[in-house]
């Protein structure tokens, strides 16, 4: 689809099932591949090499919230199945004012991601992808221009400072979801419509 939930937005990895196991998949890229002809060229052997960086397999169909339409915010509870952690992607529709996301995982932590650009107003769309290895093209707006420039922002001549905030130690991560119940609050003081929050169980 267009917001690309079953592939990263520059198409370097594709879903690749291997086997029966309930239509699980992995995101896989083609390192290299060979063709060896037989004689009579009506047959060949074919070898390929799948890149898989990301360990896990992912559930078949995605989950997806709606939540209740803003101005305010929306606490809502998300149960992720699997063994592993998994990330999820937002979906934001303008008009948009001082947009945010937190969520609260079983581990005890806490993240959130400010989009305080997007404030005043603003009547794009909002697409968040949380998963760390589309971090160039981790928000896109509704015309899928990638703006990773929106988690920074420069004040008094110090240089970028993050809009991701996190209690696990890890300012640069992205949020994340785990197995169990996950508190997700959402905040869009504007006037547009639900926000979607989708996510895809995850294993190892």
């Amino acid at each position: 689809d267009s917001w690309g939930l079953l592939a990263d937005p520059n198409r370097r990895f594709l879903p690749l099932q291997i086997g029966d196991a309930d239509g699980r998949f992995i995101m896989a890229s083609v390192r290299r591949h060979t063709v060896a002809f037989m004689g009579s060229q009506v047959a060949a052997t074919v070898e390929v090499e799948f890149y898989c960086p990301d360990p896990r397999f992912l559930s078949a169909l995605p989950n997806t919230i709606a939540s209740s339409s803003p101005p305010g915010p929306t606490v809502f509870h998300a149960t992720v199945s699997g063994n592993a952690r998994t990330y999820p992607i937002l979906t934001m529709t303008g008009t948009l004012s001082g947009p945010s996301m937190t969520i609260q995982p079983p581990d005890g932590s806490t993240q959130v991601i400010y989009l305080v650009d997007l404030s005043a107003g603003s009547s794009v769309d909002v697409w968040i992808d949380c998963d760390p290895k589309n971090r160039d093209s981790c928000i896109l707006l509704s015309d899928l221009t990638p703006r990773l420039d929106y988690l920074y922002f420069v004040t008094g001549g110090t240089g970028s400072v993050s809009r991701l905030t996190s209690t696990n130690q890890n300012p640069d991560m992205l949020p994340y979801l785990l197995p169990g119940d996950n508190v997700i609050t959402l905040e869009n003081y504007g006037s547009g419509g639900p926000a979607e929050f989708t996510w895809r169980d995850a294993w190892l």
